[in-house]
């Protein structure tokens, strides 16, 4: 036995097994949101350190000797250690002679190790990244049964999923594979309040036994043995959880299938994200894609995250559909207040865990609810493995185009969500020419190579073709729009000679489809057609019920459809497959989807005449000529789209991977402090000081801060901060801006990252955006979200409910008024942030950040969002944004905007925030108005009460006089003498004044 290793030369123990009582796994408590089942507090930040040889104390010291008899009972040869740490018990338990042995951990821990013994393998890797983790072991692994030893590694974690998802594939691999998980056991550590903060700062939670089996079982993995086992060798105690997991194949099938996760006896391959699906509501072409598209690729190969509003819908079609929504995956009351985009992702994320080996995830880009999504790939939050496809139906500007208007602020924010998540997926997907050429004009920027052309899947069955008749019906069948045309389609036949179709033999008009059309000269041209034809108009109907009564009348009518920008109208498709013979113009996307041969017979321009003359070309057509001409463009378009479906499901997108990850440059810490609270100082230090990826070096820039004050940061700094520093010194305060670029100036690293003093970055935030910048070279910013913490509170404490700010990272316009680009917690390279002349120091107005984000993305240049928490801003009541003036600031990021000339920045500065400040009171209207009338229904149905309790009191009353008078005949004659006579008078009375009356008129 080599000397380093005698301080093995004791006993191991063995396993004190502990039974648990029947465990019913949640899939929710496999989430951060739920702590992992964790019911103890967890912290934000946690202290990273280096696993260094002891000479005495080995640290749980039987998990290497119950791993060891399990490989023997296996047979296991292979021996991968996920955070090996020093890699004497790996050594010592495992010889070389006998096993194959793997040791994972990251550069800091396995410096000494390779030292001490080079003969072994030893992968650095950084256990929270998914790219790290899908290249480590490649190749290295044998068709054998594989022993994971995962031991004082989970409690180290931030997030564990990416971990054991990677974990539970080797599993799956083959049925012998075994995971061993030791980790403290909370319950066992002696502290006063069992579910406080850990003890160690190294650790982010403990969980007990049964809350770490609740998260492992509803991770889906076997329990297979558990209990307690030493802390050391010389703690006589058992405080340390021993697990041992598998996961077979099947149980694994049958644990998603109980989930609600899986329907069939297989693993999906590709994700679908929709918030639109046919079958569950009526719904649009969003819908009916994401159906037909599960059609093409299989439901048992297709998971459909469905995400949009199931408040008012029924648990039975979403599982007749075979859907998943978030709140299968998540507790539904820690996403609700997200963001749709957020709570997708989430969502997303949730589901890679329990399918990690998913190929695509596809989403629409209209809304740009998948845009958190592309930026997550982008940021290495997704598995490398997995494709982000976007299918473009068209956003903002095409429905801008389509009805020949704009849309203005209340789609602020939104074409940026649609444009992210085009611009960050990895595979585009154009079903037209039309569409590509449209986003193409209005600057959305795509690399041809990412660009696919690929139609829709359709799958509707065609049924038996009725013999053609003459023409007798004009059908309508879309929604009644400009962007359907319905007004062209209304010119055509109404404009010259309405006998004209009927001379022709036309004696109805059909329309079918919604009625949105606010039109009056359209609701006169139909008020016209209706004094010469029958009109019958559906408008209610259902899909299925619509393609009914097309097929009703497809034999002898001709279906209008002069739909004037539409990208793929699935309609055509509907109208097609229904047998019916469509007219069309040529316009938008539809002449893509038209054979070739029959563009000119069935198409026209798109201007009234030309489509009224080729209607009464097809109307006056005969019978046999039309029956001839059904049945070649009812099999071109069924043989074309034979094609198309078979192209969508062999559709299996691959980004070149390269074998390595980019060089990820030296970055550079700059902090610029005015009179900070030395506190905070020391918080920010030691929060550097266990960053995942050290910086090179920190630049302090001390503000001419108080008398004193200098002296007591220099000794701070001495006596925390253990990476290298500098500190720089103004004689002068030069406002925050200023101190930025002092810091700058003096910088010689690739990436500036500043941080400002009071702020507390966690541990991934130098890592996260190192990658992030190195990732894109058009990049030149990258933000992380920035969760919010009162001063008071313990920023290191994991707390729900905090104020989140979530950056989009794109759109000039909208970022006039609200800053919707980032923070200044955010990373730069260097080099580009020198030529843009660092931060605007003209004046020491707030928002320096906010313009200089401004003149990045007016420059054309790209801000890439990590969309997870980087770091922790301390809310104060003495800060800039609280206590200085926004005019100044306003000014300010008029004169940072790139692009325009000087003027014109201030003018659109100027029109932005007043037609803001508008709209805030025009909000403010609408809510006084709402009120009101509130109220006034409020004092309405108070009165209608109050007449309803009047009227009920007053028949009362006259019930009550009527049955006294009855009680006295003499007192009812007399009454009723009094009611006649007084009648008689008034009649008389009535018929002199008239009289009278007719005298003056002669008399005149």
């Amino acid at each position: 036995m080599n000397t380093e290793m005698e301080k093995f030369d004791f006993d191991a123990v063995p396993l004190k097994a502990l039974d648990l009582s029947a465990i019913v796994p949640d899939c929710r408590d496999a989430s951060i949101e739920r702590n992992f089942a964790c019911a103890g507090e967890a912290r934000a930040l946690n202290e990273i350190y280096q696993d260094t040889p002891d000479p005495r104390v080995v640290w749980q010291p039987d998990v290497y000797a119950e791993a060891a008899l399990l490989a023997a009972q296996h047979g296991v040869k292979t021996v991968i250690d996920v955070g090996c740490g020093n890699g004497e018990k790996l050594i010592h338990h495992f010889p070389r002679d006998t096993f194959k042995t793997i040791g994972l951990d990251f550069h800091g821990s396995l410096s000494l190790v390779r030292e001490a013994f080079p003969e072994r393998l030893w992968i650095e890797c950084d256990l929270t990244s998914q790219d790290d983790l899908s290249r480590a072991v490649t190749g290295e692994t044998d068709d054998g049964p594989v022993l994971l030893i995962l031991s004082d590694v989970i409690e180290h974690l931030v997030d564990p999923l990416p971990l054991l998802a990677w974990l539970r594939q080797f599993l799956l691999r083959d049925d012998r594979n075994r995971l061993v998980v030791s980790t403290p056991d909370r319950s066992c550590q002696g502290y006063a309040d069992e579910n406080s903060m850990p003890a160690n700062g190294a650790h982010l939670r403990e969980w007990t036994l049964a809350e770490l089996m609740q998260f492992l079982v509803s991770a889906g993995f076997f329990p297979v043995r558990h209990g307690l086992t030493r802390m050391n060798q010389f703690d006589p105690d058992f405080s340390t959880i021993f697990v041992e997991l598998s996961c077979r194949k099947d149980h694994y099938v049958q644990f998603l299938k109980r989930a609600g996760l899986i329907f069939h006896d297989v693993f999906p391959r590709h994700l679908i994200v929709t918030l639109e699906y046919a079958g569950v509501h009526n719904t649009g072409g969003i819908g009916t894609f994401a159906a037909e598209q599960r059609i093409t690729y299989g439901r048992g190969a297709t998971l459909c995250l469905f995400a949009g509003d199931v408040s008012s819908v029924d648990v039975a079609p979403l599982r007749n559909e075979e859907l998943v929504t978030p709140g299968d995956v998540l507790d539904w009351s820690d996403i609700e207040s997200l963001p749709v985009e957020d709570r997708i992702l989430r969502a997303v994320q949730q589901l890679l865990f329990f399918f990690p080996s998913l190929e695509t995830i596809q989403y629409a880009d209209y809304q740009g609810h998948g845009c958190r999504i592309a930026q997550a790939k982008r940021a290495g939050m997704l598995p490398p493995t997995v494709e982000v496809v976007v299918h473009c139906h068209g956003g903002t500007h095409y429905l801008e185009n389509a009805h020949e208007s704009w849309f203005g602020a209340s789609h602020l924010g939104v074409a940026e969500r649609e444009k992210i998540s085009i611009e960050k997926a990895d595979w585009v997907v154009f079903p037209t020419a039309f569409l590509r050429d449209l986003y193409a004009e209005i600057g959305i920027e795509i690399p041809p190579e990412r660009i696919v052309m690929m139609r829709y899947p359709y799958h509707a069955p065609v049924p038996r073709r009725r013999p053609t008749t003459k023409v007798d019906t004009l059908v309508f069948f879309g929604k009644r729009s400009t962007m359907k045309g319905y007004g062209l389609f209304l010119r055509a036949l109404a404009r010259e000679d309405l006998e004209e179709w009927k001379a022709l033999g036309v004696r109805t008009i059909t329309i079918i489809g919604p009625n949105v059309d606010t039109s009056a000269e359209h609701a006169a041209l139909l008020a016209e057609l209706k004094r010469h034809y029958e009109v019958e108009e559906f408008t209610g109907l259902n899909r299925a019920s619509a393609m009914q009564a097309v097929y009703e009348r497809a034999h002898r009518s001709i279906c209008v459809m002069p739909y004037l920008a539409d990208n793929h109208p699935l309609a055509l498709l509907d109208v097609a497959f229904s047998t019916a013979l469509p007219c069309m113009v040529k316009a938008g996307g539809v002449v893509d989807l038209f054979p070739t041969e029959h563009r000119d017979t069935l198409m026209s321009l798109p201007r009234e005449n030309d489509l009224r003359t080729l209607l009464l070309a097809l109307v006056g057509m005969a019978a046999d000529e039309r029956e001839h001409l059904r049945d070649t463009f009812l099999r071109a378009m069924v043989e074309e789209q034979k094609r198309i479906n078979e192209r969508v499901k062999n559709f299996a997108p691959k980004t070149p991977r390269a074998k390595a990850l980019r060089s990820v440059g030296r970055s550079t810490i700059i902090v610029p402090v005015f009179n900070t609270p030395i506190v905070y100082v020391r918080e920010l230090a030691g929060a550097i000081n266990h960053q995942t990826v050290l910086p090179h070096e920190v630049i302090f820039v001390d503000d001419a801060s108080a008398e004193g004050y200098h002296s007591e940061l220099v000794d701070a700094l001495k006596d925390v901060l253990l990476i290298p520093y500098r500190v720089i010194r103004h004689p002068e305060n030069k406002g925050l801006a200023a101190a930025r670029n002092t810091a700058l100036a003096a910088a010689t690293t690739d990436y500036i990252i500043n941080v400002d003093s009071d702020d507390v970055p966690l541990n991934d935030f130098v890592r996260d955006i190192g990658r992030a910048l190195s990732a894109d070279d058009d990049v030149v910013a990258a933000t992380p979200y920035l969760e919010a913490f009162d001063d008071e509170d313990d920023f290191n404490r994991v707390r729900k409910g905090r104020y989140v700010y979530r950056p989009l990272g794109d759109g000039v316009i909208a970022s006039q008024v609200d800053n919707i680009l980032g923070h200044a917690n955010s990373g730069f390279k260097r080099v580009p942030l020198l030529q843009y002349g660092g931060w605007d120091e003209s004046s020491k107005s707030m928002w320096e950040d906010w313009a200089l984000y401004l003149k990045i993305a007016s420059s054309g240049k790209k801000i890439a969002v990590l969309p997870k928490t980087g770091c922790l801003y301390r809310v104060r009541a003495s800060s800039m944004l609280r206590t200085y003036s926004t005019w100044p600031a306003m000014r300010r990021l008029a004169r940072n905007m790139e692009g325009l000339p000087r003027f014109e920045n201030f003018r659109l500065q100027s029109m932005m925030r007043y037609q803001h400040r508008q709209g805030i009171e025009l909000d403010a209207m609408r809510v006084q108005l709402a009120a009101d009338q509130a109220a006034i229904s409020n004092q309405q149905a108070v009165i209608s009460v109050q007449q309803g309790q009047l009227a009920r009191a007053s028949v009362r009353a006259v019930v009550r006089l009527a049955d006294r008078i009855s009680q006295h005949p003499w007192l009812f004659f007399v009454l009723k003498r009094s009611g006649q006579l007084t009648w008689k008078s008034m009649r008389y009375i009535a018929k002199h004044k008239r009289a009278v009356r007719y005298d003056k008129r002669g008399a005149r």
